[in-house]
């Protein structure tokens, strides 16, 4: 969850606003049109690509600050969770610690959140001729909005009542919580048609643009990679480290 976190907005939130450039007959049919759409798409990801150090140094303030009043509130709240080395966790604490996790993320996403419904709203005025295409890139736009919108539970009241159950149950806020994102993971995939992990989705949108691909084109695909290959593990290891220093917050 924690790479995921860092990793997962680099494809799908570079591309907002990609129809603003789109020429007027890029909806119709035609190998003309995939390729005027494809370009365009790709052309915004590169413009956006050159936002992602300074969107993510947001996002990892965002959550320094987040940390920070965890610590007002609820410092060291789980100082005391016994644990036993090499046994499997119980269920309420993976349960819990998927929620700390998807909190955090959540945290995170909220900044982006306009940029994602903007992004949602363009995408649906890009078609390509492959109905599989366009259906995915719109089924992964709507995730991304429905995740930023998702209402994030109060945190410490939820792991204050686990703690005080006994580290035996979960509050039903969390359980609440886990199932909402669960379902907006399963309502993306029934509406893109896909399965597996968003990163595989991505690969696979990728794939399908790869044949509407002109020189233009593949010239700014060339170029997102060589921009990616730069700025991931930097932003992978700036959000890592954020998610870190706020889970010691709850521990140390």
């Amino acid at each position: 969850m924690c790479h995921a976190l860092a990793m997962r907005r680099t494809y799908v939130v570079m591309m907002v606003a990609a129809a603003l450039v789109v020429p007027p007959f890029a909806a119709a049919e035609g190998g003309s049109a995939n390729s005027n759409t494809t370009s365009a798409y790709l052309r915004f990801a590169v413009m956006r690509s050159m936002e992602q150090p300074h969107l993510f140094r947001r996002a990892v303030q965002v959550v320094d600050r987040y940390a920070v009043r965890l610590g007002q509130e609820c410092p060291r709240v789980l100082a005391a969770e016994p644990g036993t080395l090499g046994a499997p966790a119980s269920s309420t604490k993976r349960e819990i610690s998927e929620e700390v996790a998807d909190v955090i993320a959540g945290v995170a996403e909220h900044v982006e959140f306009r940029a994602d419904i903007q992004f949602a709203h363009l995408v649906e005025s890009l078609h390509w001729s492959s109905s599989v295409l366009s259906r995915l890139t719109r089924a992964l736009a709507a995730q991304e909005v429905s995740l930023a919108r998702l209402h994030l539970p109060n945190l410490c009241d939820d792991l204050r009542a686990w703690v005080a159950s006994g580290y035996q149950t979960v509050p039903t806020s969390t359980t609440r919580f886990l199932h909402e994102r669960s379902e907006i993971a399963r309502a993306a995939a029934l509406a893109g048609g896909f399965g597996g992990d968003e990163f595989e989705v991505q690969q696979h949108i990728s794939d399908l643009l790869r044949p509407y691909e002109d020189d233009t084109a593949q010239s700014l695909a060339r170029a997102l990679k060589r921009r990616e290959r730069g700025v991931d593990r930097t932003l992978a290891i700036s959000v890592l480290s954020a998610i870190a220093r706020t889970v010691n917050v709850l521990k140390a």
